[in-house]
């Protein structure tokens, strides 16, 4: 799989921005849904850069953690989350053993690490039995619109080379051994920007998202080129309409005793 690296120590500062346009509540929604259903206590996000979803979750658990490559994402997360620790790690080398949490969670990141199906494997051994890791991000197989593929050469093909499928990710949770796995749809982002409107799309700015920020600066400008003379053309409506999927798979309780839902 394609894995080309972002430096997100030079997004950090405006990577927040995001939620400016849509908070996409129903991924925190969802989180903290799961955490409570399992009464989950100790929470680990892998990948959580700013904080974002962590602070989401941090009253509805006694202890939650993160880990995160990038120091600069971690020192925003910090200015949100005083008391969590918080560890600068890949997430294919976590700094922790045995069945040190009770929920691990992924938001839009599992595409960036350098080994999924080992990352799941990995984090398998680190789940209390019971325990559940969830995994929410997209696949481009299932996105209904981005506009992004119509104008910046090569982004549909580069972003399937990316992220992994859906179905990828569940056989590597039952290769794991993970009892039970869950799929369903836990958000939906959806914009429609009229003729020049789309030019104050903050995901259009080349810091906002991976996808963009992986293009050299020539082949940046020249889809901004394309999409102004598609404008001047007369295209009247640019789509963004985005499935958010939550993959959650279960570890097998003991014998004798019943699973944590």
């Amino acid at each position: 799989m394609d894995r080309p690296r972002v430096d997100y120590d030079r997004l950090a500062s405006v990577y927040d921005s995001r939620y400016s346009v849509n908070r996409l509540a129903g991924i925190g929604e969802a989180l903290v849904a799961l955490a409570a259903r399992m009464g989950a206590r100790r929470v680990l996000e892998v990948g959580c850069g700013t904080g974002y979803w962590l602070g989401e979750l941090a009253s509805h658990a006694p202890f939650v953690c993160g880990a995160d490559i990038s120091i600069g994402m971690l020192e925003h997360a910090r200015a949100k989350l005083a008391s969590a620790p918080l560890v600068a790690a890949r997430a294919n080398a976590l700094p922790f053993t045995g069945a040190s949490f009770d929920l691990i969670f992924v938001v839009n990141a599992i595409h960036h690490f350098e080994d999924p199906c080992a990352f799941i494997r990995g984090a398998a051994d680190l789940l209390a039995a019971g325990g559940a890791l969830a995994v929410i991000g997209i696949d481009p197989r299932l996105l209904c619109r981005r506009y992004f593929y119509d104008y910046f050469e090569g982004s549909w093909e580069r972003d399937l080379r990316r992220f992994p499928a859906i179905g990828d990710i569940v056989n590597w949770l039952a290769a794991a051994g993970f009892a039970r796995i869950e799929y369903r749809i836990v958000e939906r982002y959806r914009r429609i920007f009229q003729g020049d409107a789309v030019l104050t799309d903050p995901f259009l700015q080349k810091t906002s998202n991976s996808l963009l920020g992986l293009l050299t600066d020539a082949d940046y400008e020249l889809g901004l080129r394309r999409i102004e003379a598609a404008i001047a053309a007369g295209t009247t409506e640019f789509i963004s309409d985005i499935a958010f999927p939550m993959i959650a798979g279960w570890r097998q309780p003991p014998a004798g005793h019943g699973a944590r839902n």
